[in-house]
């Protein structure tokens, strides 16, 4: 409890100083990782189980953070990770995922927070920058190894922006109170205008980092300093073999690691990509990918929702279980080929469900269907075959609403 008052105390006088006196304290107080662990690694995620763990270490520091609900995958996924403008980095621990980053250039999407921040400046004067976003450390490693994984993600992706990527600008959204931080051991500056009073749940503004002008900065500030606070000599002249970058075959300046069957097996079936991402990014991805193999997973995708939505949907509040099984559910409407149902119990795809709908207290049918789509508790089903009862339920719906003449 004491521990507690006096650290509010000392952030109270904190708050309260100079900004140029908080930049001498920050930089004063760092201790750079100046060797890393033999059983380290840092390097860009390009399968889909460091894809998977790395969105899931961001899911929980998110939902930790309350910026985000808990998912049903466990895992954080938006539009612009699948795009090759997206490089996601992470540290390891001998093979497990302890740290991420991600680093969106701007592309087809352009980046996440230009959706709530105005950074027209930039499109403006045709300058490439990209967005550094989805920072997290995994609870459990942030005491010990905090600083030996924080600062190696920063140096990585420094390195990684500079040599690979090739983007002159750096941008970040942040809660206000870390201002400070990112001004005064990097240097970012705020970008005029840029306050928003929600951003996923909290205050925030947006910042941005030249990194021409940065490299400048750190050799005037950190030059001559003790080698735990040289950041200058740390970002430019120290090197890691727990580094591994990417080795490339010609001289591109991305790194996409999608192909067809991490976009399929991961961010579609797993990750649940397209329940999630509005209509809007749905049909940029859907253009861009058209000419490539990618393109008739779009395709598919519309393709089945056409056939579920091109028959009347009717609003019902019906009891539902599933065969054999102690799943119950609510069927909130259906149609001639489709079913939607609320369960607190997941359903997953890839299975054909034997599903029982209570058309009234004495009558159920069995149909059988399989998921197509889920948002948190909402399931989606298409029917998997004809069934004639089913068919004579849904035409009596039909006289009902639409034939009935009035008496």
């Amino acid at each position: 409890m004491i521990k507690k008052f006096t650290k509010k105390i000392k952030q109270a006088f904190f708050n309260q100083l100079p900004v140029s006196v908080k930049g001498d304290l920050i930089r004063s107080s760092i201790k750079i990782p100046v060797a890393l662990s033999e059983n380290m690694c840092f390097k860009i995620a390009n399968t889909s189980i460091e894809l998977e763990e790395a969105y899931t270490v961001l899911h929980d520091a998110y939902v930790e953070q309350t910026f985000i609900t808990p998912q049903k995958n466990g895992m954080r996924i938006i539009s612009h990770y699948v795009l090759p403008t997206t490089t996601t980095i992470i540290g390891k621990i001998d093979e497990e995922v302890i740290g991420t980053l991600s680093i969106i250039k701007a592309g087809e999407l352009g980046v996440p927070m230009d959706k709530v921040f105005d950074i027209s400046t930039f499109i403006e004067k045709n300058q490439t920058y990209a967005e550094i976003s989805s920072l997290a450390i995994k609870k459990e490693f942030r005491r010990e190894y905090g600083s030996e994984i924080f600062f190696p993600l920063l140096k990585y992706m420094y390195e990684y922006c500079t040599e690979f990527f090739h983007v002159e600008n750096l941008l970040i959204v942040i809660h206000p109170k870390d201002e400070a931080f990112y001004n005064g051991l990097m240097f970012f500056e705020k970008i005029p205008n840029t306050g928003v009073i929600d951003y996923m749940g909290n205050p925030a503004i947006a910042l941005v980092l030249n990194l021409k002008y940065a490299l400048n900065r750190f050799e005037e500030f950190y030059k001559g300093k003790s080698q735990e606070k040289d950041m200058y000599s740390y970002f430019v002249k120290t090197r890691f073999p727990q580094f591994v970058f990417p080795k490339r075959e010609y001289q591109t300046t991305n790194d996409s690691i999608i192909n067809e069957k991490i976009f399929r097996d991961f961010f579609i079936e797993k990750g649940n990509l397209f329940e999630n991402i509005s209509l809007k990014d749905f049909m940029h991805l859907k253009d861009y990918f058209s000419n490539t193999s990618l393109g008739a997973l779009f395709t598919d995708y519309l393709n089945i929702q056409r056939v579920i939505r091109s028959y009347h949907r009717y609003s019902v509040k019906m009891k539902g279980v599933v065969k054999d099984l102690d799943h119950n559910f609510i069927v909130t409407d259906l149609s001639q080929k489709g079913i939607k149902a609320k369960s607190v119990t997941p359903f997953e795809r890839g299975i054909v469900y034997d599903l029982g709908i209570f058309i009234n207290d004495q009558s159920v049918i069995y149909v059988k269907a399989s998921l197509v789509r889920s948002n948190q508790n909402i399931y989606a089903f298409q029917l998997t075959h004809e069934n004639l009862e089913w068919k004579a339920f849904i035409d009596a719906l039909e006289n009902l609403h639409f034939t009935k003449k009035a008496s």
